[in-house]
């Protein structure tokens, strides 16, 4: 790698937190690693909230053996979304130690510590923080507990009237970059592709003023490259973002 500046992904850092040594090799050569108050959001809008959702079902089952019928139904469901999902409750529990000794209690024991303690401060630490040309809050959001269960707000879906963040500007801003993605993107046909052009579009001819949460998450790439200082080199696993950082001219590893 020729920058000793790394800017990571979500995924490369939830890699760090649950210490998957390949990607940590990979990295440790760098002499700062940053990432955005954005892409720490995202951890708590994923991997932090899967976290909560997964106590909950934990809670909810008579036992382990429940937990895990229902995190298959996910993963063999053929939908994307679940199968992520499904997929990042196995990690949590391997992480844990499980399958091992099925004792409910502990595993709720173990995923409380690590909603309330464990998942964010390893994510951010040993990292430089950036704040998002985004301005978003989520970052700052922690998790907490009603009613027995875990929760995290995400403000703009609380508040979904209020002008949460300054993605709108950043869109405004951004004309140029938006409309060579579009262009860089229209011989492809994954469906995260054709959505994220659905979206520019609807923003570039002013049919869209206001963004939306799904909008942000589709827009997630894009929003983790214009955060990306010009030398610093990103690092990632998905492909996805290796696309656009091409077409935009930033800086990019991909790791797998």
């Amino acid at each position: 790698m020729g920058s000793s500046y790394f800017f990571l992904d979500t995924n490369v850092g939830i890699d760090r937190v649950f210490g998957k040594k390949s990607i940590l090799q990979k990295i440790e050569s760098a002499d700062l690693l940053y990432t955005s108050t954005y892409v720490v959001g995202e951890f708590i809008r994923t991997v932090v909230l899967d976290c909560c959702v997964l106590y909950s079902i934990v809670l909810e089952e008579n036992n382990l053996n429940d937990v895990y019928r229902r995190i298959s139904e996910m993963t063999e469901s053929g939908e994307r979304n679940k199968v992520q999902r499904g997929q990042r409750y196995n990690l949590l529990l391997q992480s844990l130690g499980y399958p091992g000794e099925p004792n409910k209690e502990k595993v709720l024991s173990s995923l409380s510590v690590y909603i309330r303690f464990f998942l964010i401060h390893s994510f951010v630490s040993g990292l430089t923080i950036i704040e998002s040309k985004t301005k978003c809050k989520l970052w700052l959001y922690k998790p907490k507990k009603y009613d027995g269960h875990f929760k995290v707000n995400i403000p703009c879906v609380e508040n979904s009237e209020i002008n949460q963040c300054l993605l709108s500007n950043l869109i405004c801003e951004s004309v140029d970059i938006l409309k060579a993605i579009s262009n860089g993107l229209k011989s492809e046909h994954e469906d995260y592709y054709i959505e994220l052009r659905k979206v520019i579009k609807n923003h570039l001819d002013h049919s869209k003023l206001v963004t939306t949460y799904d909008e942000c998450k589709i827009l997630g790439d894009v929003i983790v490259t214009a955060d990306c200082p010009n030398d610093y080199t990103t690092i990632s696993r998905d492909h996805h973002l290796a696309k656009i950082c091409d077409i935009t001219g930033q800086s990019f590893k991909i790791l797998d």
